[in-house]
């Protein structure tokens, strides 16, 4: 059977269409889309701008300043960074356990026998990242990151 050139062309485009739009209306792969950008601390930055990239701070602290005019704050940004919980023998603590076993003492009557064992605690360290804003006539003036580590026993 002899089929002609141009009906060869329309009937491949019709057998290979439905696969071209189906590819071009997937999603990217998450490799392959940009990673969104988080907004970078500059000095001058407006506190709005700050509110929406990162939330509300954990903490506002009002600052007094010389020209009361002017309105100065702290904001403070505290963010769990690394938590870890281990086991930890507590110096010279010790449980003293005492029962009865099949073991006798010569006599017939069952022999006690105490025993030992260390008092473990869990311990919880959690590692912070602490960001304080210095936020001058509702923009950015000042940035400083520190750490901080609280310890628990559980």
């Amino acid at each position: 059977m002899f089929i002609k050139p141009a009906l060869t062309t329309l009937l491949a485009a019709a057998l290979f269409l439905p696969f071209a739009s189906a590819e071009a209306n997937k999603e990217p792969s998450p490799a392959a889309k940009p990673a969104a950008k988080k907004l970078v601390l500059e000095k001058g930055t407006g506190a709005a701008e700050i509110r929406k990239a990162y939330g509300t701070p954990d903490q506002i602290l009002p600052i007094e300043s010389p020209d009361k005019t002017l309105k100065a704050e702290q904001w403070i940004y505290r963010r769990k960074a690394k938590e870890t919980v281990t086991q930890e023998h507590l110096a010279d603590n010790v449980e003293v356990y005492t029962f009865t076993t099949n073991v006798t003492n010569g006599n017939g009557t069952p022999q006690p026998v105490k025993i030992s064992t260390p008092v473990l605690k869990s311990k919880r360290v959690t590692l912070y990242q602490v960001t304080s804003l210095l936020i001058v006539a509702g923009q950015l003036e000042l940035a400083r990151v520190h750490q901080e580590q609280e310890e628990s026993y559980l």
